[in-house]
């Protein structure tokens, strides 16, 4: 962990957050600066948001290396990262500053440094094969079309662009 930090950057997978560590050092950053963190697999929360838990990974993190501030959800740009990226949100505003940071190109951190390098994308599966939509991101609105069809090589999605209110 990064003494002295009160950020956390969260990642699905450990190969996401390897790469964007290697990103962070190849543009001259030191990336043992920041807390970094993997959930080891996507986030999936329960339809209903009020059953839905924190993942036991972040809930342990922010137990034992408090005080942390600020969360940057750096998770997949598909589907089901955009699903986690809204539950989380809505469970960790009331006492974080909450961001999400999507990779620069690609769908995840990895896509990302392997463009980076010239290197090939392993093939995957289309990006709506086994991801079932959630009321969160079944389009109902204008507005919700275009949070699903952004343009995904934007490296940042703000917060007004999240399709729900928290309550203050």
């Amino acid at each position: 962990p990064a003494s002295g930090s009160r950020t956390v950057h969260l990642f699905e997978s450990a190969i996401d957050l390897l790469s964007y560590a290697t990103l962070q050092k190849m543009a001259g950053n030191d990336w043992k600066q920041e807390h970094l963190l993997s959930l080891a697999g996507v986030y999936r929360p329960r339809k209903e948001l009020r059953e839905s838990s924190l993942p036991l990974a972040l809930k342990q993190f922010l137990t034992d290396h408090g005080p942390i501030e600020k969360i940057v959800l750096r998770l997949d740009n598909d589907c089901a990262g955009r699903d986690a990226m809204n539950a989380l949100y809505t469970m960790l505003s009331g006492n974080y500053e909450v961001t999400a940071r999507l990779p620069a190109r690609g769908k995840d951190y990895n896509d990302t440094l392997c463009m980076t390098l010239g290197l090939p994308i392993a093939a995957r599966k289309a990006p709506t094969q086994g991801v079932q939509p959630t009321e969160n991101t079944t389009p109902k609105t204008e507005a919700d079309r275009k949070f699903i069809s952004a343009d995904l090589t934007s490296p940042f999605i703000p917060r007004k662009m999240f399709r729900f209110s928290t309550p203050r």
